[in-house]
Order: C-alpha cells, then structure tokens, then sequence
C-alpha cells in the first residue's frame, strides 16, 4: 500500500496532509449539511480513493483541493477525513496561472495561460501560453489555478496592460511600501487603486521589512 495511506492510530494525533486530485463520483451529499463522500483521482495514489469532509455544492468533475488525515473505517475501508475541502471546475477559456515550475512541460510559476481545450475521454487540458499549448493530464491540474485575480506576489516578474489593486486598512499587515511599489510596476497602461486613502498611507510610510516567523530555526534544532 502506498506510504502516504497510512491510517492514523487512535493513540496518537493524527499528522495532517494535503492531497488534490479530480472527483470521479459523488457518492454522497447532503444539501442541509454539506456533508459529502467523493470518489477522487488523488494525484500520487495508484488508485481513486475515498474522500469525507463538507462542501455546500459539489460535482463530478471538479478538481479537488483538501487537507486533514487518513483514518480506516470499520465498514468502509480507508478513507481521507477532510477538515478542509475546496472544489472548483475549470471551463473553456478560463484564465489560469502555473503555480510551480515544469521544467519537462517548459512552464514556470508565474506563467499566464488561457485554456483553450478539455478533453475528457482522454483526461487531458490544454492550455495556451502565449503562442505555445501545453497539455496537462487531470492528475496534474494541481499545477494550475484561476487567475483571474492574483496575488502581488504572484504577479512579480509579469506585466499587464492594466492592474487594479484594492488597498484597505482591514489588510494592515500588507499595507507595505514594497507590495504597493510592486503591484504599481506591473501595469504597463494603466493602475488603479480602490480603497481607502489612509491605508495607502499607512502602506507609503511603511517601508520597515517584517519579521518572519517561520519555525525554521526550531526545526533545524530538533533536526
């Protein structure tokens, strides 16, 4: 059995994971609980494997996103037991963004694409960047998501024709001077920004660069 299919044991807390793949069936879903049993096309398992959790609607053929830990049930088996599940279906001419590098498929995180065609009895997608298509097996979908918005740090390296950057106080561990100079800089003709007057503010006199706790020091140490 594969590695990352390890049932949890009642003894200890059970490591979290995340696993993304194409829901194949619905076996169940309740429309005043959301709760849900799917059948999924997990990227890395041989076989489809069952997913429990909650969603407010779901579908066969959506890409699925979910995070928890694997447990067995005494009647049906194996099971992943989401406490976080995200759905999505991509269409036709859907506005995507590579979120990682690959180099076989020669496209790189922060590439742009449209997709141009879905294949489903073939289980491919391609996708149109610039004059060059790029076919993607459903397995590997996890390597593209919506862009029709993104985020600054997403789009460095890229330019648009025309950005818009929404900038409220609400959001005032980002009002940064850098992220603002940054979203700026990425449109070519034209930038407008909606928001408030005084969390710009805040954002141009903010040029203090932020402490990072990443736990990387802590786990150097126990390493």
């Amino acid at each position: 059995m594969n590695s990352t299919m390890n049932a949890a044991s009642p003894e200890r807390k059970p490591s979290t994971e995340q696993i993304s793949g194409l829901i194949e069936r619905v076996t169940f879903h309740s429309d005043e609980s959301g709760f849900c049993v799917l059948r999924v096309k997990a990227k890395g398992q041989r076989d489809d494997v069952t997913v429990v959790g909650s969603l407010p609607s779901v579908t066969a053929g959506e890409w699925l996103a979910a995070e928890g830990w694997w447990v067995r049930d005494k009647e049906h088996g194996l099971q992943f037991k989401a406490t976080y599940l995200s759905g999505w279906r991509f269409q036709m001419r859907d506005k995507v963004i590579q979120t990682e590098n690959d180099y076989d498929k020669d496209v790189f995180n922060g590439d742009i694409g449209t997709i141009e065609r879905i294949d489903p009895v073939d289980h491919e997608v391609t996708v149109r960047f610039d004059e060059r298509r790029v076919k993607y097996d459903f397995g590997e979908l996890d390597e593209i998501s919506l862009a029709y918005a993104v985020t600054i740090h997403k789009s460095q390296g890229s330019e648009f024709p025309a950005v818009v950057i929404p900038i409220a106080t609400q959001h005032y561990t980002l009002l940064q001077r850098n992220l603002i100079y940054t979203g700026i800089t990425r449109g070519k003709k034209l930038v407008v920004l909606i928001g408030q007057k005084k969390a710009l503010a805040i954002a141009v006199r903010n040029d203090r660069p932020q402490r990072r706790y990443s736990g990387l020091h802590a786990s150097l140490r126990r390493s």
